[in-house]
């Protein structure tokens, strides 16, 4: 990577308040973003981004629950250099968007008893309208570039992770959840949907799931037959052939003091990143289809000490990815993990790299990394 075009930030800043209960059970929030890019070499952003938000939640006379939600947001930018290519060209410009939106969500929690098990339904159903306006090349995408179309996000307002993309437009998406709890923290549970947009988002990239009117269908199982061991698998169809074009598995086993997991990646043809909105990134093409295996095993030496390692490996091309071992301590203030991990990778431009990486993850507070994804999640 070019070192001087990886950017400062400094300051970054957020803040979220919510107000105490008022008529109806509403209440207010207000969402308030500060950040400052700076690059020795390339594109300079200054960015003020706050929002005001209105929620009224109700439970109609059947146990469905009912919440609506009126938002304003405003953004202003001042960006130094070209916001599309991210280079020192050009001058300084300042930007500004004001972006409404109105969200309805519907849900129907239901639930019943069998013998020691508690069973779950849940079939959901949101309604986002937003204006088709709000995404600009005169705006860097500074922290929307990496977009998945998954469960997780297939309920939100906003499928971007970042401010700098805006979802557009009217859409609505429904789904269902389902989760059955027995004796020992068994659990069976899901999750299923699709959503429908009224016009397509032409800043949504291609192959995401989600490029169409229709999208895809998302959804995740996860099961915990017992103790030693946790099933979770994630998945994304295609809405027309029903092809996976996402497998996802993963499972973890052993005692607590002794743990294995075991892991099988399988995705289609991946999006083209975006280094600006609009603008493809070096990479048009994005990622060719992949299929991966990953296993690894954790031991504990001492109450708060243990060792791990993990390995990564390429089906297709029948050759190990990545290889990790390390130290993990853990305190009840935080999650400290040092090691090494080795790159294999011989059509890269630098070929294979050892590098010795540490994680602090803070607990119930967040976390600083250098490096990247050392015994992460």
């Amino acid at each position: 990577d070019d070192q001087d075009r990886i950017p400062v930030a400094l300051p970054f800043a957020e803040t979220r308040l919510v107000s105490d209960r008022s008529i109806w059970g509403s209440y207010f929030t207000a969402d308030s973003n500060v950040l400052a890019l700076t690059r020795s070499d390339g594109l300079d952003t200054r960015r003020i981004s706050n929002s005001v938000g209105w929620t009224v939640p109700h439970v109609g006379p059947i146990g469905d629950v009912y919440r609506l939600n009126v938002s304003l947001r405003g953004d202003i930018y001042n960006t130094d250099g070209d916001p599309v290519t991210f280079s020192s060209d050009g001058s300084q410009k300042a930007e500004a968007r004001i972006l409404p939106r109105i969200t309805a969500d519907w849900s129907w929690p239901l639930a019943d008893a069998t013998g020691a098990w508690v069973h779950q339904v849940e079939p959901m159903v949101s309604l986002n309208v937003a204006p088709t306006f709000g995404n600009t090349n005169k705006i860097p995408n500074e922290d929307s570039t990496d977009f998945e179309f998954d469960e997780t996000n297939l309920f939100e307002p906003s499928r971007f992770p970042g401010l700098d993309v805006v979802d557009t437009g009217t859409k609505i998406a429904y789904g269902l959840r389902f989760s059955n709890f027995g004796p020992r923290a068994t659990e069976f549970s899901g999750s299923f949907g699709q959503s429908y947009s009224l016009q397509e988002n032409s800043f949504i990239p291609a192959d995401s799931g989600v490029q169409d009117n229709l999208s895809d269908y998302v959804g995740a199982l996860y099961a915990r037959p017992g103790a030693w061991l946790d099933l979770s698998y994630r998945f994304r169809l295609g809405k027309s052939d029903l092809q996976f074009r996402r497998s996802d598995a993963l499972a973890s086993f052993g005692p607590a003091f002794l743990r294995f997991n075991l892991g099988y990646l399988n995705l289609s043809k991946e999006p083209q990143s975006f280094d600006s909105i609009g603008s493809s990134g070096s990479d048009p093409d994005g990622f060719d289809s992949r299929e991966e295996i990953v296993a690894g095993v954790r031991a504990r030496l001492t109450e708060r000490l243990a060792v791990g390692g993990q390995t990564r490996y390429d089906l297709t091309a029948k050759q190990a990815v990545a290889n990790q071992v390390g130290l993990i301590y853990t305190h009840p203030c935080l999650v400290l993990a040092v090691g090494f991990e080795q790159r294999l990778t011989p059509d890269a431009q630098l070929g294979d790299q050892t590098a010795f990486l540490v994680r602090v993850t803070f607990q119930n507070l967040g976390g600083v990394e250098t490096g990247g994804g050392l015994f992460g999640s």
